[in-house]
């Protein structure tokens, strides 16, 4: 499922959330995985809209690499043929692997259970189902930030985010077992 926000407020509380809740979840499960026998590796998917030409795509890809090595002078210009073309989505995979036993998790769906209330995820997948599939089934859920990983003053409570995502973490590898 989607995360829907319905709210300025929450909007702004998930972009404050949702890139230190994503390197708090590769890094405990970098921790989790290293105790046992499992493996882990990841995987960054891009997914086009159907209307998205091989031109588009090609373009696409030529001007984000060149956003990494153009001269602040010339970024805008860079920023403004982007924002004229289609976006890929990326969804990001974690595969843990124990001899012939596989399970993957969409990293996102993950983040959300750690930066919402209550969010219901799509998890685990076994390595079946092709993205596709998944992709067009995508539902839409309406959220609300987890007030408990934010202090008094709006700012992120680490200690808060970081417990959230090792239980979340330590839940997914005892349910491997």
């Amino acid at each position: 499922m989607k995360p829907k926000i319905n709210d300025p407020q929450t909007w702004s509380q998930a972009e404050l959330l949702m890139q230190p809740a994503f390197i708090r979840l590769i890094d405990n499960v970098r921790k989790a995985v290293e105790a046992t026998d499992w493996e882990s590796r990841y995987e960054t998917l891009q997914v086009w809209p159907e209307a998205a030409t091989a031109v588009q795509k090609a373009r696409w890809e030529v001007l984000t690499a060149q956003l990494e090595t153009t001269q602040p002078v010339d970024l805008g210009a860079v920023e403004a043929e982007l924002a004229t073309l289609p976006r890929p989505e990326l969804f990001y995979r974690l595969y843990l692997e124990w001899g012939d036993r596989q399970a993957e998790f969409d990293l996102w769906q993950l983040c959300y259970q750690v930066c919402f209330r209550d969010y219901e995820p799509d998890l685990p997948t076994d390595s079946a189902g092709p993205l596709a599939a998944e992709i067009q089934a995508v539902e839409i859920q309406a959220v609300e930030i987890d007030d408990r990983l934010l202090d008094p003053q709006g700012e992120i409570d680490w200690v808060a985010l970081d417990q959230k995502t090792k239980g979340i973490i330590n839940q997914i590898i005892a349910g491997l077992a």
